[in-house]
């Protein structure tokens, strides 16, 4: 891992393995993602998608990769290329940091699509929602404001750190207390989720959802406006793994009524009747996109992109 300006980016050509859902072979490229290595600047119409855990999508080899399948499609054809920038676990707040920190000085990109899955990203832009915040994270307030939860290390967790860097041992050790307390520390939320689901959790959480939604639709707002004065196109991917949620039917309300955004070219992806088929099974459902799922999201991003840019895949 590598950490600059509070932006965790993996050793470019490096690769690890994925024991969660599936067990994959993860190749990181030589801008650090999971993909095939990309040239700074070139002469294709350069699409780059920024997301959370289904962008990454570490479940599946990179052949597999939806901006994998549309590249297969378009690059030879019609000259467009899709650049994926994943990060799994991050927020809107994040990958506005990643995309400013990494993308936006260094490499060639004409057009922008964001990626967001209403499971969670909404929530994961409030420090007062979701899991416990993490330490040293990014997150919005409701003006689309982004903070920085940042945490000084003390003289102890260093000296602790020191110790993980030069015993493999002591590095089991505590990786394993530190899941013991996230799963302490999560337990009671995860219960919840159970019985409740989103709808209670919107009920009993409603100043900070509303913040949540705000500051998110502020921030995309403005993303959208910076871009456009550099020339960048901006689309928004909206996709969720079950469709009667509250809070999801809330934010895609308020994304269709904001005055700034009447212009935004924006998708909602429905899965059919047997989303099953798409996702890998976990303990409490629902998983990352499977190989089929993959499929299906470049089905649907194609034909978005077909409807909404006829001169960019007419070529």
């Amino acid at each position: 891992k590598i950490i600059k300006n509070n932006i965790v980016l993996n050793k470019p050509f490096s690769s690890i393995y994925n024991k969660k859902e599936n067990f994959n072979l993860v190749e990181f490229n030589n801008f650090g993602f999971h993909d095939f290595d990309r040239q700074k600047n070139n002469e294709n119409y350069r699409i780059a998608v920024l997301g959370d855990s289904f962008v990454e999508s570490l479940q599946v080899p990179r052949d597999s990769l939806f901006t994998t399948i549309l590249n297969k499609k378009y690059q030879a054809k019609d000259s467009i290329e899709f650049l994926p920038f994943g990060k799994s676990g991050t927020s809107t707040a994040y990958q506005f940091k990643l995309w400013e920190y990494l993308v936006l000085n260094d490499i060639k990109i004409d057009h922008l699509v964001l990626v967001m899955f209403l499971g969670n990203d909404i929530e994961n832009n409030h420090i007062n929602l979701g899991n416990a915040p993490a330490d040293n994270a990014f997150y919005l307030n409701e003006k689309g404001e982004i903070f920085l939860n940042y945490k000084k290390k003390t003289i102890f967790k260093k000296i602790i750190n020191k110790i993980r860097n030069h015993s493999v041992f002591f590095e089991l050790i505590y990786q394993r207390l530190y899941m013991l307390k996230r799963i302490l520390k999560n337990s009671q939320k995860e219960e919840f989720d159970k019985k409740g689901s989103k709808n209670i959790q919107y009920a009993k959480n409603q100043k900070h959802y509303h913040e949540a939604i705000e500051g998110t639709i502020a921030l995309i707002s403005k993303w959208r406006s910076s871009l456009n004065s550099n020339n960048i196109e901006f689309s928004l991917i909206t996709f969720n793994t079950t469709e009667n949620n509250i809070i999801q039917n809330y934010f895609l309300e308020m994304i269709d009524i904001d005055s700034t955004l009447k212009t935004l070219k924006h998708k909602n992806i429905v899965f059919p009747d047997t989303p099953y088929k798409y996702f890998f099974k976990t303990e409490k459902g629902y998983g990352h996109f499977n190989f089929y799922g993959h499929k299906y999201f470049s089905t649907e991003i194609s034909t978005f992109l077909e409807l909404n840019y006829p001169r960019i895949t007419s070529n």
